[in-house]
């Protein structure tokens, strides 16, 4: 991987300041901060009254005094003329005589450093090196060698300059200006830290070296030493205009306006140029000091009254500084005076944007001549229009030099047609102190999932008031997630996924009374007979529900636990059948009030708190459903300690149980248990092992063709995480728990079989209501449709239809029939954590604030704060543009959720321009 390159660390080339022994150097502050060398002294007494006049400041008079000098002593007249001409910014001529006095006087030493300098300041390397490589047969010190090393760093030749480098070290390896300079060249080649280990022992740092180091620190960045050093640099001494320069653009990279506004100050009061003027400008803009700004251009304006660009900014702040109408009459003004199409543009904008005189606006650009400016002013007229085809081919013939309104324009289309990642390179030419950059670059980071940029952009912004400017109009359209649908059977490879299908019905033996009966004992009383006859025909049609389960007819299975229930009242096992059997036809809210029951006919058993557990999880009560497994794991343990001969059921329930725990070794809670060469247990054995070491599928291998019930299933599902999806088989299976959770993994992992539609369950309401969500999942609108009307005509009372209703024509943006919907829910009283959600979604998208604030109080009265309405808090925040809100939520939601945008369930958009 190849070095980049950065030579802005080296604030000019520093040259050596030995004098030879003919000549003396002056002593003076004019040269103290610069790269060269100052004027030589002389007993000549035009040299000295020269030198007066150059101490003085007043260059031209010290030249004319030199010049008298040319007879008596060229080179040095010559040198010092070189030095008042560069002090003048006229390099060229400084170039000249620093080259003449060099030819005059070949070892006049000093002549060869600043010709060196200024030919390097012209970027003249090639031939600044060879004057050096002359020098250095001749002159080997350590000074020479450093500049012979900036020489090459600045012709990227980073292997030459250290080979330099290390010569220099080794003649004065303790010289402060080689170890600055070499820790220059260290940060430049990206050894952050050693240049910084360097710089920072010097006790007194200069301008560089505080520069030098605040540019390291935010190369690595630590902002907060960035800040501190580049501060410390402002303070200290050495400052050049290149080095104040590049510290005010440090500045604003660090968002640091005020800072960078004092720095251009600086630079102004010394340099006082238009350039530093103008971002002078815009860096009180940046900080939000609009008044402060257009006192800065009002100056400009006067000495400048022509100039469109100035003229054009000035419109700009008054805009940001909320002075809409002054705005509004300077730039009418303006086109009156000026009818130049770049201020026609902007007068078509003020129209078109702020009064809302689009009609107006025609007859003005509509015209029958062509210009890039006329182009942009029609895009924006068919932007306000909603015309997009209209505005891409106007800005398509609009001059890319305009800026950043080119930019904006180009990246709001982009947005519009979903194009993200493109949009996100051209807003990035943006200027970020404008106010449409903020909405844009965040709706862009939103829908690329860029949690780190959303939130230091509403972190920066929040406050601004730029913001507020031209305030967008939001979109909201629902994004599916796997996570956010209501599968009845999803299996994400997890030991609670495995144990809700391990769950097995219990067998009733007949208890010694109904055995006597079933043997014909005739000394039972009638009494006892009645009861016993009854008891045996409801073990009876519970265990012909236990043989139905197995064989995978629940509903037949359903029927015979119902039929049991009236047979055997308050029996816990029966009631925790008829759960299970609710469980597996997909009617969780049943499942729940019979695993419910069950606990309440007998709170020692820990098969109805495992039911609580599997269908607590599947409604999305997941601290409940661990406060259930616990339960059931103490209930296991009871049942196993206090018995000699544990049952074998209660044995396999507590494996069940921990299985579907959160305990991280599922394998060593087990080690309590009294061993047994039960199928069963074997079975739930081998899983463990494949949990507890990651995922091992060679421990699988045991449980192929098992007879165990659903075990080969389960260990099928399992290996569908480890193979391609390409791999995945047809799913033709009479068991419809198997076929919707293989279909649910294939979705997960993309399989194309994923749609494959099984004419088994072509009349199963659970079945079709899942198909609605995978149709969703796969943007199959006509397929997802064809299932609502198919669920529709079987059973229009089905509320799982109107729940998946009302997800897929919110998701379709069909607000007419989401309402129908949602009325049919709120009508039933149907509730559960996914259908409240889905109302949030419903609210969102068709966007109704009231509505929106209710069902949010709602939900999270009923199940707590969660990302789910978290992130539809923040974004109606962000719909009622309180930034603030949304920037201090999103934060905490990013905080407590590393993988949020992973699983964000909304795309935002703008509804118009």
């Amino acid at each position: 991987m190849g070095i980049k390159w950065s030579l802005s660390l080296f604030l000019s080339l520093l040259l050596f300041a030995g004098c030879g022994d003919k000549r003396k150097i002056s002593k003076d502050e004019v040269t103290a901060d610069l790269p060269i060398e100052s004027v030589v002294t002389d007993s000549n007494k035009d040299i000295s009254e020269g030198n007066v006049s150059f101490i003085k400041g007043d260059f031209n008079t010290a030249i004319k005094f030199y010049q008298q000098a040319m007879r008596q002593n060229k080179a040095v007249a010559l040198y010092n003329i070189g030095v008042s001409y560069y002090l003048l910014k006229d390099l060229p001529k400084a170039e000249q005589n620093f080259l003449e006095a060099v030819e005059t006087d070949p070892s006049f030493e000093e002549a060869v450093m600043n010709l060196v300098s200024v030919l390097a300041q012209q970027e003249k390397i090639g031939e600044a090196e060879k004057y050096l490589t002359t020098l250095i047969r001749t002159n080997k010190s350590a000074r020479v060698y450093v500049d012979m090393a900036n020489i090459a760093l600045k012709t990227n030749q980073p292997a030459k300059a250290a080979y330099y480098y290390k010569d220099a070290l080794v003649i004065e390896p303790n010289s402060p200006y080689v170890l600055s300079n070499y820790a220059n060249f260290l940060i430049s080649i990206g050894a952050y830290q050693d240049g910084i280990d360097i710089l920072e022992q010097f006790e007194l740092k200069d301008f560089s070296i505080n520069y030098n180091l605040a540019n390291a620190y935010f190369s690595m960045k630590d902002y907060a030493n960035a800040l501190g050093y580049g501060r410390q640099a402002l303070n200290s001494q050495g400052g050049t205009e290149e080095g104040y320069n590049k510290l005010a653009y440090l500045f604003a990279d660090l968002k640091q306006f005020a800072d960078e506004a004092q720095t251009l100050r600086v630079l102004i009061s010394r340099y006082p140029k238009r350039d530093y003027k103008i971002r002078l400008v815009n860096s009180y803009v940046s900080g939000g000091a609009y008044e402060t700004a257009l006192d800065e251009l009002y100056p400009l304006l006067m000495e400048y009254p022509n100039d469109i660009p100035l003229h054009v900014l000035n419109y700009e702040v008054l805009i940001f500084a909320s002075k809409t109408q002054e705005a509004g009459s300077f730039i009418r003004a303006l086109y009156k005076r000026i009818p130049d199409d770049a201020v026609l543009y902007y007068y078509v904008k003020h129209l078109s944007t702020f009064e809302r005189k689009i009609d107006e606006v025609r007859p003005l650009i509509f015209v029958n001549r062509e210009s890039g400016w006329l182009n942009l002013a029609r895009t924006v007229y068919s932007l306000h229009k909603n015309n997009y085809p209209e505005a891409k081919r106007y800005l398509a013939k609009s001059p890319e030099s305009v800026g950043h309104d080119y930019y904006a324009y180009k990246t709001f289309l982009e947005i519009k047609d979903k194009n993200f990642k493109t949009a996100r390179i051209t807003a990035d030419k943006m200027d970020r102190y404008k106010p449409d950059f903020f909405w844009y670059r965040l709706v862009i980071a939103w829908n690329l999932g860029e949690g780190d940029i959303i939130a230091a952009l509403a972190d920066e912004y929040k406050s601004n008031p730029v913001v507020n400017v031209r305030l967008p109009y939001l979109s909201f359209t629902l994004k599916p997630q796997l996570a956010d649908m209501s599968f009845t059977y999803r299996f994400d490879d997890a030991g609670i996924d495995v144990a809700s299908m391990l769950a097995y019905p219990i067998f009733i033996e007949p208890d010694p009374i109904v055995q006597f009966l079933f043997l014909g004992n005739t000394t039972l009383r009638d009494s006892e007979k009645f009861e016993a006859t009854k008891k045996l025909e409801g073990i009876k049609r519970n265990n012909e529900g236990v043989d139905a389960f197995y064989a995978s007819d629940f509903f037949t299975a359903l029927k015979k636990f119902s039929e049991a229930a009236e047979m055997l009242p308050n029996n816990p096992y029966v009631a925790y059948n008829s759960g299970l059997a609710h469980f597996n036809l997909g009617d969780n809210e049943k499942a729940l009030i019979e695993f419910s029951n069950s606990t309440k006919f007998s709170g020692d058993i820990p098969q109805g708190h495992l039911g609580l557990g599997l269908v607590n999880y599947k409604l999305g009560n997941r601290s409940l459903s661990i406060v259930n497994f616990e339960q059931s794991i103490k209930m296991a343990l009871m049942l196993v300690d206090n018995i000699a001969k544990p049952k074998i059921d209660d044995i396999r329930y507590f494996y069940l149980c921990v299985l579907a725990s959160d305990r991280k070794n599922k394998r060593n809670e087990t080690t309590v248990i009294p061993e047994t060469d039960d199928a069963f247990v074997a079975a739930v054995i081998s899983l463990m092992d494949y949990f507890d070491n990651n995922f091992d599928t060679a421990v699988l291998s045991s449980l192929q063709n098992s007879p165990v019930f659903r075990v080969s299933l389960v260990r099928d599902l399992l290996l569908m995480e480890h193979l391609k999806p390409n791999d995945y088989i047809n799913i033709d299976s009479k068991d419809r728990y198997y076929t919707l959770a293989k279909q649910y993994i294939m979705l997960a992992r993309g399989g194309r079989a994923a749609n494959v539609f099984n004419e088994r369950f072509a009349k199963d309401k659970v079945y079709l209501k899942d198909k609605v969500y995978t149709s969703v999942y796969l943007n199959d609108k006509a397929a997802g449709l064809r299932y609502l009307q198919t669920l529709t005509n079987i059973d229009y009372k089905y509320a799982g239809l109107y729940k998946a209703s009302l997800y897929y024509f919110t998701w379709i943006r069909d607000f007419v029939n989401a309402e129908a919907s949602y009325g049919s829910l709120d009508r039933s009283g149907y509730r559960d954590q996914m259908t409240d959600f889905y109302m949030l979604l419903y609210f969102l998208t068709n966007y109704n604030e009231e509505r929106l604030r209710v069902m949010l109080k709602i939900y999270e009265d009923s199940y707590g704060s969660d990302y789910r309405s978290g992130v539809v808090t923040a974004l109606m925040n962000l719909n009622i543009k309180n930034i603030i809100v949304f920037s201090s939520l999103i934060n905490s939601l990013i905080r407590n959720n590393t993988d949020l945008f992973d699983k964000i369930f909304v795309e935002v958009n703008f509804e118009q321009f």
